[in-house]
């Protein structure tokens, strides 16, 4: 069983996600109330049965000490009739509230239990794990996150998820949040989160739906600290930037995400004006048919060309020619992007 969360995989019987700790089963954990959708828990149920029995007993009792029983034709005592069958549904009122109790008492404490295992790994994760209710306010957050972003328990609990997340990440947050409500699926985010000194660090942040019967009570999701991921990824491309090609990303529509400085300085772009393009906007007018083509099989998952010779316009309009190398970027099987080299023809 694959967990929403961490994407971690668990064994079919499992109840907990072994590494984040999250409920993978709920419906184990229900009771006969809450798989009846009754407002009440399996112990109120339990007791209100009891009651009813004892209840029905002392009426079914009660004409025994009420009517005069030494006349049995009398109309008074034919009454009685109706005592042997209250006395049979008191009986059996009283038998299912106390196994509907004993049942209770046991579920109870199998869940208290498991809940105390389940906590221990949400609080012995290293990643941060949260929870928001309906309303976007943070309902549990675990040491981790408290402990990187530097707030106490008591500072974050009940404050909306925008406290932390930096102002140009809450229009996506606020996106995810919706859909999240409106049960649509969502993609992972890189976001950025500020801690209480001001700090910004970049996350990985995975959310899924909280519901209760079948309602949207909320989300919970575990952000990962990408910190030392996005330094390598900085050395790494201090090293790519020293290449004597242009190197590329494309994301999955086509747009630049990394161009090196070869890259730059050939089309006469900087970096920040590139990031975020879509190739087409460099690529030569006789080539552009071919290479969206080429881009629309990858993305299909069909066969296309992964070295080719193009020409590509640069900022001040001079056609350059180029032979392109790419490879196809993917996770689980799913088109993300390409990345590319591209040689100047000489």
């Amino acid at each position: 069983m694959k967990c929403e969360i961490c994407g971690t995989e668990n064994l079919e019987e499992a109840k907990y996600c072994k590494s984040c700790g999250k409920t993978l089963a709920p419906e184990l954990l229900e009771g006969p109330a809450e798989r009846l959708k009754i407002g009440y828990s399996d112990r109120a149920i339990a007791l209100i049965m009891i009651a009813i029995g004892v209840v029905l007993g002392i009426i079914a009792i009660l004409p025994f000490y009420l009517l005069d029983t030494k006349d049995l034709i009398t109309m008074e005592s034919m009454l009685l009739i109706v005592s042997m069958p209250l006395g049979l549904i008191s009986f059996a009122s009283f038998l299912v509230g106390c196994f509907l109790l004993f049942t209770a008492i046991k579920k109870e404490a199998a869940i208290e239990k498991a809940r105390e295992k389940h906590w221990d790994l949400i609080e012995s994760a290293v990643d941060g794990i949260f929870a928001l209710d309906k309303e976007g306010k943070f309902t549990f957050m675990n040491q981790a996150a408290l402990d990187r972003l530097g707030y106490s328990k008591d500072e974050v609990i009940g404050k909306k998820f925008t406290t932390v997340v930096a102002p140009e990440c809450h229009e996506m947050m606020l996106e995810n949040f919706k859909r999240r409500f409106t049960r649509e699926s969502c993609e992972n985010l890189e976001i950025r989160v500020i801690t209480k000194s001001g700090e910004r660090i970049p996350v990985e942040l995975r959310t899924c739906t909280i519901e209760r019967y079948g309602e949207f009570t909320g989300v919970e999701g575990v952000a990962r600290d990408l910190t030392e991921l996005k330094k390598a990824e900085k050395k790494y491309r201090d090293m790519i930037d020293l290449a004597s090609d242009a190197i590329f990303t494309l994301d999955r529509n086509g747009n630049f995400t990394y161009v090196n400085k070869k890259g730059t300085d050939l089309l006469g772009y900087s970096q920040e004006e590139l990031i975020g393009k879509h190739f087409t906007k460099v690529v030569a007018p006789e080539d552009l048919e071919f290479t969206l083509e080429n881009f629309k099989k990858r993305i299909a998952g069909e066969e296309a060309l992964e070295r080719y010779k193009i020409s590509v316009i640069s900022k001040n309009m001079d056609k350059i020619p180029i032979e392109l190398s790419t490879r196809t970027l993917d996770h689980e099987g799913d088109f993300m992007g390409l990345e590319g080299i591209a040689r100047e023809i000489l």
